[in-house]
């Protein structure tokens, strides 16, 4: 397991079972969380898919964990990174961070130092105390590896970026759009 991923499963455990993100969830995904946390990753997958379709930051970021992982499918960091996307354009901080390191790593996506402090900056003002810290590491990592013009034209994309509070349109936003292979359940 990679120190990012590691890191990736730190943060989701606080959040993702906590009383606030379970209230928040369009539907139950109680069964599915608890599926993925006991290893069962065909039901959580099977549980957690149509959540993350509805939007459900959450269920978007487990299906991406276990695309990211391999956790009883074919580990796809491509389909993993777009649903990380997903849920960190709704400003999810665990996808923000996850994605971040992607971009660092150049998993899934191509490597880009710019994106990788635009996504780890953004985690790191959701988050406080140990996690902040852990995050603002990495995010100076990726920082120490910008020119000056592209750490100005980050900090301008940063400052001017707000989540989107809509997530059903997401799939209208071609970067958002399905992975090869991932399309939304018809109906």
């Amino acid at each position: 397991m990679t120190r990012s991923a590691l890191l990736s499963a730190m943060f989701v455990s606080a959040l993702l079972l906590s009383p606030a993100a379970m209230a928040a969830a369009p539907h139950d995904p109680g069964r599915g969380f608890s599926a993925y946390a006991h290893g069962d990753f065909a039901t959580a997958l099977k549980t957690l898919k149509p959540l993350a379709w509805d939007g459900y930051a959450p269920a978007q970021y487990d299906v991406g964990q276990i695309y990211d992982n391999g956790a009883g499918v074919p580990q796809n960091a491509t389909r993993a990174a777009a649903w990380y996307r997903r849920a960190a354009a709704q400003g999810y901080a665990p996808a923000e961070f996850r994605l971040g390191m992607m971009y660092e790593e150049g998993l899934g996506v191509p490597q880009n130092y710019e994106q990788a402090y635009i996504w780890l900056d953004r985690a790191a003002r959701h988050e406080v105390g140990a996690r902040q810290t852990a995050i603002e590491r990495e995010r100076d990592r990726a920082e120490a590896m910008l020119t000056p013009r592209q750490r100005r034209q980050a900090l301008a994309v940063e400052n001017n970026w707000h989540p989107i509070p809509d997530a059903r349109s997401l799939s209208r936003l071609a970067i958002l759009s399905p992975a090869p292979g991932d399309a939304p359940p018809h109906g």
